[in-house]
């Protein structure tokens, strides 16, 4: 498995929304990106208002997020991401089965994405899509809007930087926590937080509130740490997260930041 680095997942996202516009099928439906500005009033247009290059209305889709998250949170530097792709299918029935409706149900969107898409290889390494389930039913009512979510999944390979917050060694004549995080990526640059807030940002910056780790802290009363690292060519590690009222769980409450934006 190739493995890549973050502007790679960037590609991914970039790469998930060409495909459908390249298909005949799709030639009058509107496919948005989720990132595109006045979201709301884009999804109200592909629904509502005659496209001027197709004459149809009443249906579109919209590229949600790509969700990339670590399973595998002590695993070695380079292993497999589990990534979740989303289209969201919309119809206006009453509009879309009209004169000037495409004439086509959001299952049929749906099916289509997924003939489309489950073979699909994307930025240059090789991430076939497999269909995950469920599939939100479309309800049959021409008054009502209707959403339909065709989801895949895969597995890329990342090159993520390690890092680990460990159980304090405690000094019982100054009552005080000695707190060390380690790292098993050479060359990776560590940064905490005592205020709750992620030590990085979700572009990928430090937070001002982040401390730059230098070597063991001293932690008096109740305390609250969250640590990550980045090193040159990785993603930014899982957050590693400790409390002083859950010393003895060595993984603590560790959640996902990988810098996606």
């Amino acid at each position: 498995m190739s493995h890549i680095r973050a502007s790679s997942l960037r590609d991914f996202q970039e790469d998930l929304r060409w495909p459908l516009l390249a298909d005949p099928f799709f030639s009058d439906i509107g496919v948005i990106d989720w990132r595109a500005g006045e979201l709301d009033t884009e999804i109200s247009r592909m629904l509502t208002v005659v496209n001027e290059k197709s004459n149809k209305c009443g249906a579109g889709v919209v590229v949600m997020p790509l969700r990339a998250t670590d399973d595998l949170p002590d695993a070695s530097a380079s292993h497999p991401l589990l990534c979740q792709v989303t289209f969201l299918v919309l119809e206006h029935p009453e509009v879309n089965r009209g004169d000037s409706g495409t004439k086509k149900s959001a299952l049929e969107i749906a099916e289509r994405i997924r003939q489309v898409m489950k073979h699909r290889i994307f930025g240059g390494f090789s991430t076939p899509l497999a269909p995950a389930e469920p599939t939100i039913e479309a309800v049959e009512d021409p008054q009502a809007p209707v959403a339909v979510e065709v989801r895949f999944i895969s597995r890329v390979g990342v090159d993520q930087a390690m890092t680990k917050v460990a159980n304090p060694v405690f000094d019982y004549d100054t009552v005080t926590a000695i707190m060390t995080i380690s790292t098993t990526t050479p060359d990776a640059v560590l940064y905490y937080t005592l205020d709750g807030s992620f030590p990085f940002t979700g572009a990928g910056a430090v937070n001002a509130a982040a401390v730059l780790y230098t070597g063991a802290i001293q932690m008096e009363g109740e305390w609250f740490i969250r640590a990550a690292g980045h090193g040159d060519g990785h993603l930014l590690s899982n957050v590693n997260a400790l409390r002083s009222t859950d010393v003895g769980d060595q993984t603590g409450d560790g959640g996902s930041l990988l810098g996606l934006n």
